[in-house]
């Protein structure tokens, strides 16, 4: 198993435990032992999202992207990004959006 796996493992997890506890501090008293602890965790478990997310992004693009080619080169990233462009042509030009 490599390290990118083990980032994953620990971002899944940070992220489920995010999800279970981002309820408790907004319905629990502010100040409250429950609204401090639980938000602690939330907090802990989001800076493991950054802190797991932030890396394996680093590593995806500089392992998965190919020199000279842009992020949309994907036929519906294309697709998508000639619609857009035509879409900001056509109201550039005084033309109505389709």
């Amino acid at each position: 198993m490599t390290a990118i796996d083990y980032l994953m493992k620990i971002h899944i997890a940070a992220g489920i435990t995010a999800l279970a506890t981002f309820l408790v501090p907004m319905v629990t008293a502010k100040g409250g032992v429950a609204h401090r602890r639980v938000g602690w965790i939330f907090v802990a478990a989001m800076a493991g999202l950054f802190f797991t997310g932030a890396p394996a992004s680093i590593y995806r693009l500089a392992t998965e992207t190919r020199p000279g080619t842009s992020l949309g080169s994907s036929a519906a990233g294309s697709a998508t990004g000639n619609r857009v462009c035509s879409l900001i042509t056509g109201l550039q030009s005084g033309g109505a959006a389709p």
